[in-house]
């Protein structure tokens, strides 16, 4: 066993099938186009960023997804998180328990990895970049991969 170097080998996992694969990678979407519930990230672990992480990946943060999430959902755009220990406090910003099992080492207010997706149309043609970055605490940015077609 190792970590996983990229969402696609998730499709390897016994009982794994295409269309459970489809819901984890399609669990909602934006404006830019679908939205992933797994990823593949280098470093292990890396904390879940409660100001911007989907619905499911939230839900899965506690044991029975409550009022308390939904209204923490309605309220993140204008009064986000402001840090990983607010979540655990009252509502509106709270909403994880103790008895939840999720701790504050596993929540963030801020993230260090970005995709950027690019595409562009040249008549009926259509073509798609996508590119991984990582930002570190001190320094630029720093590419981590590129490609094209897929994420």
């Amino acid at each position: 066993n190792r970590p996983l170097t990229s969402v696609s080998e998730v499709l390897a996992i016994k009982g794994m099938t295409k269309t459970l694969f489809n819901q984890l990678t399609h669990c909602g979407a934006d404006a830019s186009g679908p939205i992933s519930c797994i990823t593949a990230l280098p470093a292990y672990p890396t904390p879940i960023n409660v100001n911007t992480a989907p619905m499911p990946v939230l839900a899965s943060l506690v044991r029975q997804p409550s009022s308390t999430l939904a209204a923490f959902l309605k309220t993140r755009i204008t009064q986000p998180a402001s840090n990983a220990s607010a979540v655990f406090q009252a509502p509106p910003q709270g909403f994880i328990t103790a008895a939840d099992g999720t701790t504050q080492d596993m929540v963030s207010v801020t993230s260090s990895y970005f995709l950027l997706r690019v595409e562009a149309f040249v008549g009926s043609g259509r073509v798609a970049l996508y590119s991984f970055y990582m930002r570190p605490s001190n320094g630029p940015p720093l590419l981590l991969g590129r490609s094209t077609g897929i994420e």
